[in-house]
């Protein structure tokens, strides 16, 4: 029995299946594939005819059940996307046609398509009076077949009526007559199309699809159609055209549906009954076929044998082909269903004629959603001239082309080369490894590493841990071979399960044996372990718990790495702590341990004599090392809370990494709203011509209680000339004044800014003579006393030397060292407090306890960036305490931007690019995530109860309705006649716009639409809403409103 191979359908491409197994199944056009020759073989992935020779070769030689078609469609030019839509069997026909022609010119096969498929038809108008025709030859790849006349409501009942229709002249008469050149008027005439010539390889579409003009829908037409198995057509050509309407008028469905021909219902129910079990053609029916064809043959050449037909199943809205296709070579129907190839029955061949379900048992079709429809019918059929001279047989294997003999010896190579890669994969395991070692990843950021291990079965474990120190490339003058084992590891847990020993019996183990058999992925992973040298590994066995150990690090206020110790479940505590002692050097007596039973719950084990299992441990534990200081090793009754590797936790804890990006252009500019508000030249800020602020906003000068308060402070001379601290800021670089433009680039970058930057207090005023009290201070608790002062401003204090303890909590400094400027000048900022004995008095609402309260802040690193206008900028990256207020982070900025904390404002960035104003001052950081983006801006800070609002300009008789106006600051409470006052003001200045408030008009903006307009004793926040983004129209008034 011949055999043949499916296609793989990518996801909906099984309409290209049924094609292209046709087309393989001709053997004219495979024979005519086979015989050219690719001369460009650098460029077959994208050659059409190059991979059609391809995949025919597979399906002639493949062993396998079906083969792919992707090297075909990516030829096409199709992306993965273009597996996933639908087309047209006819559609898809004609571009691969067209594909072929293009690529066949000059060849052998220039004339393939033409050959086979091309068939000429005459387009004529006769006249009715003279018998004049006038026509034009056309040419046809198929003939399509209607299914249903348009407005009718039966159909066509076979193929012969189809065709008898799409060759039946119309009549050209009344208005719509032709005008005859012969007879020099317009006559009646006919119109139609008449074939000359039949293709070798008849193409005929029966139109399933039309268009429900009452549903303005796309619908799929079921209605039955037969078709014949031998099709005679010499009475439709052009020379027996006037036999064409002899047709049959019997009633018996199958003359009626296949006239001149020869139909599949010819054959008796006996014939029938046994087709369904044993196929179509046998030999007790060969016989009386091959007389009915020699009949027709005398007819005339035109004589078809069906071979092909593509089926739809479905709707119009999508559905799924497939064919049945006659074998040449045995003369048997199969069903190529994608994948699937199997044998058919007559009985199949007969349901794809539509209409009702099979039996039928009446002649009338009209109806297309009746319920007993079938889906399932013919959309294509392919026809093949009966010409023993032109009839072709499959090439044998042997016969094939030399080129095609080379494609052959080069894919069997590869199919072999392809199951030896299974093979071998099928030997092979996989699993991953990690390493953890303080000398090889200490410069890494991560403390781990790993890769995935892939290992022959076969591999012992000798061999396994060779493997596995190289694929790590473990240095063997730093870690040798002899001092590394495989230990099975849960690296999720991070628990180490069993060790495998070389020197036990698990050394004459295969590893997968070890491992529980090959496999190609474990349900845990292997951890090469290493020891230092002089050390013996500790035996592993299952059940034992994981101690993950973390020394303390009192100076960087941080932990060492991990450092991993494997116990039991029955050792006590003390046994553990003495193994801990062991391992880490450390004297048992004054060492603290502490155990994390559940994340953020941690308590010291001071109970020895208790069993593991009785204090929680189970599988792993994480603990946490210190040596303890005199004073907690004195203590009766030592809590955690009191020391010092608490405070290494809880900074920990509550770490957080941000980026802060700063303005380009730092400290305000000298304005004349500043000079015309200030009358007392005295109280006025000194500003230095050091350039102008380029900033997308404008700064607001100073309200009215600043001003009072500014004054205030000036007169209380609370501005003190500190030498200490002068001749240190002098020595540093980038020198920072109040009212000066300063570059963020004033930064020194060559210093180490990953050691340099630690605050953890406040950024009050700082002061060498430690008898000047702290009156100096804003009222309300923000320090920003100092920013309008003569002296110079304190920098940030910069050291290359890292800091060796921090004030936490307290206020107490436990600085080591005491000596040098920048020391000293630290302590007196660190062992200073607050005075905010009226923060919550001043509009800002911060209670002395949040102002006054400290929080660990560090820059890590300083990296020179460009913002969104392409302008310079420098970028902080930054570890500071998660539950900082915001206006404590505002104070530690304000050593980079250089100026006040009310002049600038945060912003929180997110992915999208939206930008977030934070104003909550008390608002703290717990809710953002690690590696989160801020911008400073410059600007006046909101206060309480002050929302910030864009103002446009509304012009009503310009084709650009809202202009962009200012951004600007409205307060809760004020009415609309106060802030026309103000906005007088601020608009003359800002927009050098001069007016008066009664010529300025307020409304209500929605969109790009004026709204209400708002009165005179409208309150903001009481009669106009303040939520989300606010927005207002301002209208310029040509009088007094």
């Amino acid at each position: 029995d011949v055999r043949f191979v499916g296609l793989v359908n990518q996801a909906m491409t099984c309409y290209l299946n049924s094609l292209i197994q046709t087309l393989y199944m001709t053997p004219e056009f495979r024979n005519a594939m086979y015989k050219w020759e690719c001369h460009n073989q650098d460029d077959t992935t994208s050659s059409i005819p190059y991979q059609l020779q391809h995949l025919f070769l597979l399906l002639q030689t493949s062993n396998k059940e079906s083969v792919e078609t992707t090297g075909l469609t990516r030829s096409f030019g199709w992306d993965s996307s273009e597996a996933w839509q639908q087309h047209d069997i006819q559609e898809l026909c004609r571009v691969m046609f067209d594909a072929l022609e293009n690529t066949f010119q000059g060849t052998d096969q220039a004339d393939l398509i033409k050959r086979l498929y091309e068939g000429t038809m005459k387009d004529y108008v006769q006249c009715c009076e003279c018998h004049h025709e006038s026509a034009r030859n056309d040419t046809f790849l198929d003939v399509p077949i209607t299914i249903r006349p348009f407005g009718a409501t039966t159909s066509y009942k076979s193929v012969i009526e189809g065709l008898n229709a799409f060759v039946e002249p119309e009549t050209l008469d009344e208005s719509n007559q032709y005008y005859c050149e012969k007879c020099d008027k317009k006559c009646d005439a006919k119109k139609g199309l008449k074939f000359t010539k039949f293709p070798y390889l008849l193409t005929l579409q029966l139109k399933r699809f039309d268009f429900d003009y009452s549903t303005m829908h796309r619908i799929k037409l079921n209605d039955c159609m037969q078709f014949p198995q031998i099709l005679n057509l010499n009475s439709f050509t052009e020379d027996t055209s006037k036999d064409t309407t002899s047709s049959s008028t019997d009633d018996d469905p199958v003359n009626t549906g296949c006239s001149n021909g020869v139909g599949m219902n010819e054959q008796s129910s006996e014939e029938e009954a046994s087709s369904v079990d044993e196929g179509i053609d046998f030999e007790s029916q060969l016989s009386h076929r091959r007389k009915r064809r020699n009949n027709f043959i005398q007819e005339g050449p035109y004589v078809y044998e069906l071979f092909s037909i593509m089926i739809h199943s479905g709707s119009a809205a999508g559905g799924h082909y497939y064919a049945y296709i006659k074998s040449f070579e045995n003369n048997r129907w199969h069903s190529f269903n994608d994948q699937i190839v199997s044998s058919i029955t007559n009985l199949d061949i007969e349901k794809t004629f539509g209409g009702v379900s099979y039996p039928r048992t009446s002649s009338s079709y009209y109806s297309t959603f009746s319920s007993n429809s079938s889906s399932t019918n013919a959309y294509m059929l392919m026809y093949r001239q009966i010409n023993k001279q032109r009839n072709s047989m499959f090439m044998e294997t042997t016969e094939l082309p030399s080129h095609i003999q080379d494609l052959v010896h080069r894919e069997e190579e590869e199919e072999r080369l392809r199951i030896m890669k299974i093979e071998q994969e099928r030997n092979m395991c996989s699993i991953r490894l990690f390493l953890r070692h303080p000398s090889l990843v200490g410069h890494l950021v991560q403390p781990i590493l790993d890769k995935t291990f892939e290992f022959h079965k076969d591999t012992t474990l000798v061999d396994a841990v060779k493997q596995a120190h190289m694929l790590m490339r473990i240095k063997s003058e730093v870690v040798p071979v002899d001092r590394c084992r495989l230990v099975k590891y849960d690296h999720i847990n991070d628990v180490l399960d069993r060790s495998y020993d070389i020197d036990s019996e698990d050394g004459e183990k295969t590893l997968s044996q070890l491992l529980g058999g090959p496999r190609n992925s474990y349900l845990f992973d292997l951890l090469l372990e290493t020891r230092d040298e002089g050390e013996k590994f500790e035996k592993y066995e299952c059940g034992g718990v994981t101690l993950k150990i973390f020394l303390a690090d009192p100076e960087a206020l941080n932990l060492h790495e991990q450092v991993t110790i494997r116990v039991t479940e029955q050792q006590t505590v003390l046994d553990m702590k003495t193994r801990i002692a062991e391992k880490l050097n450390l004297s048992l007596g004054s060492m603290l341990v502490v155990h994390e039973r559940y994340r953020g719950e941690c308590h010291i084990l001071t109970k020895d004599s208790k069993t593991l299992k009785s204090e929680g441990f189970f599988r792993s534990a994480k603990l946490y090392v210190d040596l303890m200081t005199e004073e907690e090793s004195s203590s009766d009754s030592l809590k955690l809370e009191d020391t010092r590797l608490w405070n290494i936790l809880d900074k920990i804890a509550n770490l957080l990494t941000i980026n802060i990006v700063l303005p380009s252009v730092i400290l305000r500019k000298k304005s004349r709203t500043t000079e015309k508000k200030y009358q007392n030249k005295s109280l006025m800020p000194q500003y230095s011509n050091c350039g102008e602020i380029e900033s997308f906003w404008q700064i607001p000068e100073l309200s009215h209680e600043d001003q009072t308060n500014e004054g205030e402070r000036r007169r209380n001379n609370s501005y003190d000339n500190d030498s200490m601290l002068s001749s240190v800021l002098n020595d540093l670089p980038g020198k920072c004044y109040p009212g000066h433009v300063v570059q963020c680039a004033a930064l020194e970058p060559t210093l180490d800014y990953t050691k340099a930057l630690m605050y953890a207090d406040s950024d009050s005023n700082t002061t060498g003579d430690p008898s000047i009290t702290d009156n100096r201070t804003n009222p309300d608790g923000t320090g920003d006393a100092h920013v309008c002062a003569h002296k110079p401003k304190q920098l940030p204090i910069v050291t290359n030397e890292p800091v060796k303890s921090v004030m936490w909590n307290d206020n107490k400094s436990i600085l080591s060292s005491s000596e040098g400027i920048l020391d000293s000048v630290s302590r007196s900022r660190r062992e200073r407090t607050i005075s905010c004995s009226s923060a919550a008095s001043d509009g800002w609402g911060v209670s002395s306890e949040i102002a006054q309260k400290q929080f660990y802040f560090r820059v890590l690193e300083v990296q020179q960036n460009e913002n969104e206008e392409n302008k310079p900028c420098k970028e902080l990256h930054v570890e500071m305490d998660k539950r900082m207020p915001l206006l404590s982070l505002k104070r530690h900025l304000a050593h980079f931007v250089g100026t006040a904390t009310r002049r600038f404002v945060i912003y929180r960035k997110y992915a999208s690019g939206q930008e977030n104003e934070m104003s909550q001052l008390t608002e703290d950081f717990r809710s953002i995530p690690n590696s989160t983006l801020f911008v400073v801006k410059l600007g006046r800070a909101l206060r309480k109860d002050e929302y910030r609002c864009k103002l446009y300009q509304l012009k009503l008789y310009e084709e650009e309705t809202a202009k962009p106006l200012m951004n600007w600051v409205i307060q809760r409470g004020l009415t609309v006649g106060d802030a026309r006052n103000l906005l007088c003001e601020d608009i003359s200045e800002q927009c050098d716009i001069h007016t008066q408030p009664e010529r300025i008009r307020i409304r209500k903006k929605m969109w790009k639409t004026p709204s209400q307009v708002y009165l005179e004793n409208d309150k903001f926040g009481t009669n106009i809403s303040l939520y989300g983004t606010i927005e207002f129209f301002i209208e310029f008034l040509d009088k007094p409103e």
